[in-house]
């Protein structure tokens, strides 16, 4: 068969009935493995699992005696006759197959591995008394399509195992917990993969569960229509563009960089202030009064006066925000490290610019969904939900939790500054602030 005739396999993809075919055809003309291989363009082991996975054994039944091992057996007296000197297999008083402990089905044939362990092809095949392998494209499809056909019908552990696996995973998907932190953090209790869970939870075969419980399959409403965005002219952006941050950053690779943003609460009439190591991912918090500059700068004048000046300087070298109008007075921030704080801002409409505390926001609206009124908690409240936030391990930090790099990287007076604790992964919590009290 010409390699024109052929239809190339596409990477990824099962083998299909024409490949099976194929397969057929080359292994009865005598083909190796690696030369139909190379012929429907797939590895070598593709071929090598096809065939053996779907190949049959046929018992020879013209022979009283099936054992594979007949042809080089040289066993006697299996039956414990005495005086007898025949082999065993070529007695016609007793069937040495019920007696001997070496019998196999298996054909023990120095031919069988030259044409891929199955006898398609073999130039001996109508002469051999053995067993014989046999790959049948057809019936190998049959069997494929049976074995794909059950695995998406039902879940292949038992009702046990099962209703063990439920009671496990379900406490933690109620904390808002993914599924890849759950497996991550308990590897014995979740041996299946994450794609086989959510498959299953789709499905609704996990009784209890379903998709609303999942943080990445709940969908996001549809994001409004912007109205244009018309560039003001702001003389304090003059020095600390994004650019500008990109440069120093260059110039100076090991300065921390803190990411700062504010939450907006229900009705625009509460807020929070957010700032984000990016090394550890560790987030700190802080209600504002209202939505001013100076609200702001009294945060900072806080930290300042609780951490110290010299933790302050190191701590804070480089900071990256938006260009929101409480942000608008960056002097009054950089003068309060004495080694010299430089604040910049990320292009308009680009808040991806500094994505990592986007990102971490997402957590922060599993406790505090949109719309809720932060007037409502005290700091207190608010700390409790960052410990847990900060104790959640993430995949980006090859699920370490935020607290543990932030101990390595930060001052422990910054640790204090929200009175961060380590929580047990398992015990972690996400839930909405309005299902329970928190602090």
């Amino acid at each position: 068969m010409e390699k024109n005739e052929i239809k190339m396999h596409i990477k990824s993809k099962h083998l299909g009935s024409e490949e099976r075919f194929i397969i057929n055809k080359l292994l009865n003309d005598d083909y190796t493995p690696s030369a139909i291989a190379e012929s429907i363009m797939v590895p070598v082991s593709t071929i090598t699992r096809e065939i053996k996975k779907h190949r049959k054994l046929v018992i020879n039944h013209r022979s009283q005696n099936v054992c594979g091992n007949k042809i080089v057996c040289y066993e006697r007296n299996k039956c414990g006759a005495c005086g007898c000197t025949r082999y065993c297999k070529e007695c016609v008083a007793y069937n040495c197959n019920a007696l001997c402990d070496k019998f196999t089905l298996e054909p023990n044939c120095e031919h069988l591995k030259k044409h891929g362990n199955v006898c398609n092809g073999c130039k001996h095949y109508t002469v051999c008394k053995l067993n014989k392998y046999i790959y049948d494209s057809q019936e190998a499809d049959k069997e494929y399509k049976k074995t794909r056909s059950e695995s998406n019908s039902g879940i292949r552990i038992d009702d046990i195992e099962l209703k063990e696996f439920i009671e496990f995973i379900k406490p933690l998907l109620d904390r808002n917990q993914s599924l890849d932190v759950i497996k991550n953090n308990n590897p014995d209790k979740f041996p299946y993969s994450v794609q086989t869970v959510y498959k299953w939870i789709d499905k609704g075969l996990l009784k209890g569960i379903d998709n609303l419980m999942l943080p990445l399959k709940v969908r996001r409403k549809p994001s409004k229509k912007r109205k244009k965005y018309v560039l003001k002219e702001r003389l304090y952006l003059t020095g600390r563009s994004y650019n500008d941050f990109l440069r120093y950053i260059t110039e100076h690779p090991y300065d921390e960089i803190v990411e700062m943003d504010t939450v907006e609460g229900s009705n625009k009439d509460s807020y929070i202030m957010t700032l984000l190591f990016r090394k550890s991912n560790f987030m700190l918090a802080f209600k504002l009064e209202d939505h001013t500059s100076e609200s702001v700068i009294k945060i900072f004048e806080n930290i300042k006066s609780v951490i110290g000046e010299v933790d302050f300087a190191n701590t804070f070298k480089v900071i990256l925000t938006d260009r929101g109008s409480e942000f608008s007075n960056p002097a009054a921030i950089e003068n309060m490290g004495y080694s010299g704080t430089h604040v910049f801002y990320c292009d308009a409409m680009q808040s991806q610019q500094k994505g990592k505390i986007e990102k971490n926001h997402e957590e922060l609206r599993k406790i505090f969904p949109k719309g809720f009124d932060f007037r409502k908690i005290t700091q207190a409240d608010l700390n409790y939900a960052l410990n847990q936030i900060n104790s959640y391990p993430r995949k980006i930090l090859n699920y370490s939790s935020p607290y543990e790099l932030a101990e390595l990287y930060l001052p422990r007076s910054v640790l204090n500054l929200i009175d961060a604790i380590k929580i047990s992964p398992n015990k972690v919590s996400l839930k909405p602030f309005k299902t329970r009290k928190i602090g």
